[in-house]
């Protein structure tokens, strides 16, 4: 398992920070995202012109509790730039969740849930 902390609003001056309870698995995938920019001429051209090029993490979790689910629930709701370490000491990226985690229940005693997290650099 790797460390995963969060600090957010990114760059306020008063910063929340939490670190996972059960961290995400080391399967995580950095991947890039490609904005391209399109243009159209008056005569009816179109252009294309590369935009930046952004950092997307995807990281997974197992047999996490309904309070660590329900924390990511909320903070997608507050869609403010978070600073992600996902070794837990070195900044990785200032990052906005792509979508809102969805928890899948894993075993009953205790409940435990699975789900994935999407990141993009801001």
């Amino acid at each position: 398992m790797a460390n995963l902390k969060l600090i957010y609003p990114s760059g306020a001056t008063i910063q929340t920070t939490y670190n996972a309870v059960k961290n995400y698995d080391y399967e995580h995938k950095i991947n890039y995202l490609e904005t391209d920019d399109h243009a159209r001429a008056l005569d009816g051209t179109l252009s294309g012109y590369a935009g930046p090029r952004k950092k997307t993490y995807e990281l997974t979790f197992s047999f996490v509790e309904k309070s660590q689910l329900d924390y990511f629930q909320t903070l997608w709701t507050y869609q403010c730039p978070i600073d992600l370490y996902l070794d837990g000491s070195t900044l990785d990226g200032s990052v906005k969740m792509m979508a809102p985690p969805l928890g899948n229940s894993e075993k009953t005693n205790p409940v435990t849930y699975s789900f994935s997290i999407s990141f993009e650099e801001v």
